[in-house]
């Protein structure tokens, strides 16, 4: 048995390096050696030794060992537009791995018994969705659409909000087929830091609550998928008029809230739109003080968008004031909260064609804002 002796003491003799990327391991010969098996045998009627791994065993010990330090999920790019090079990859991807533990494990024994060659860990790799080594096969080869909104004059919470609102937003993806949804895209405003107390409109009264003035935002969605010629899904405009989103050139109407009240989102009220092109959108947003500046990016399909129709009622003027009974007010005191402004119904068409002058989607969007007098608090503190 002098062979298979020799076999076992050279086997025994160093550790058995393992190489991932730039980390490494050694499997100590003490260790293998639990794994070893020897059976005896005649080979042409002479005695001597089979050697073999129980590399069943050994498989399931390296997943045990190795499945942490080597396993991963794939880390999606993050993209923005630039005009000089268009999709550009702000943080690069990361490929995903998982331990093909059977194939680890053969090697490991061969290298073992044999010449103790190093071992690449064999995985198996997975490209994350957003390559940036594949950025092309999103299909965002340019600017579909842009809204803009005015914030001039707001308050400093007011602001911060926008801010908070405006960095969430931006980078969101939008998959061929799928449905944007604004409150997804920024997550539940109870729950992100960030968000400061301002002014809001709920339940049409005016008062304060977390993340007043992200309609400021939600807004400036809508008019970039507008004009980007995008099936808008849900759309809800605000109660009462606000002056500061009928600035730059825009008429009542151009506007959309966003609401989220309890906590089902469900029944939040939202912002939609659909991405019915062949490839995936990017939605950039940023602040360029006094604007909100949001632009949509996909792919080119030869649409294009025309606003028209717009129609305006004469003012509502007949609006009672309001006396709102609060216990935050010594009994008598009274505190005005709002000032009178008038109701109107507006409405416009926005009508898509294709490259070949074909009508391919035309709708009204109407909106009746309510009108309002003067509005009190009375103290019955």
């Amino acid at each position: 048995l002098a062979g298979p002796e020799a076999t076992v003491r050279e086997a025994l003799s160093q550790p058995v390096r393992v190489l991932f990327e730039d980390q490494a391991w050694r499997i100590e010969p003490e260790t293998l050696s639990g794994y070893l098996t020897v059976a005896a045998t005649l080979d042409s009627g002479q005695p001597t030794a089979d050697l073999q791994v129980d590399t069943a065993r050994l498989a399931a010990d390296l997943r045990t060992q190795f499945t942490e330090p080597i396993n991963r999920e794939p880390v999606d790019a993050r993209i923005g537009w630039s005009d000089a090079n268009g999709l550009v990859a702000l943080d690069p991807s990361q490929t995903g791995v998982a331990l093909v533990a059977d194939d680890f494990a053969a090697a490991v024994a061969g290298s073992f018994l044999a010449g103790h060659e190093p071992v690449d860990i064999p995985v198996l790799v997975t490209r994350p969705e957003i390559d940036a080594e594949n950025l092309d096969a999103l299909g965002i080869d340019t600017r579909l659409g842009r809204g803009d909104s005015n914030y001039a004059g707001g308050s400093g919470p007011r602001d911060t909000n926008i801010q908070v609102g405006v960095n969430l937003l931006n980078g969101t993806l939008v998959r061929p087929g799928a449905e944007f949804s604004f409150n997804e895209a920024i997550g539940p405003i109870g729950e992100t830091p960030g968000w400061v107390e301002a002014s809001v409109v709920i339940a049409e009264r005016v008062g304060t609550g977390k993340g007043g003035g992200v309609c400021q935002v939600s807004t400036t969605v809508f008019r970039a998928a507008l004009l980007a010629g995008l099936p808008i899904t849900e759309w809800n405009p605000h109660t009462y008029r606000i002056q500061g989103y009928e600035a730059d050139g825009w008429g009542p109407g151009f506007d959309a809230s966003i609401l989220q009240s309890g906590s089902n989102p469900d029944n939040w009220g939202d912002i939609r739109f659909e991405n019915w092109t062949d490839g995936w959108l990017l939605v950039e947003a940023w602040t360029s003080y006094p604007n909100v500046i949001v632009n949509i990016y996909g792919t080119d399909n030869g649409n294009t968008v025309e606003i028209g129709g717009q129609s305006q009622s004469d003012p509502i003027t007949n609006n009672e004031d309001v006396e709102v009974p609060t216990s935050e007010l010594a009994a008598g005191v009274v505190r005005q909260t709002e000032w009178p402004m008038a109701g109107l119904e507006v409405g416009f068409t926005r009508v898509i064609t294709d490259r070949d002058a074909n009508e391919v989607a035309n709708r009204e969007f109407y909106t009746k804002f309510e009108g309002r007098g003067n509005v009190y608090e009375v103290g019955t503190g």
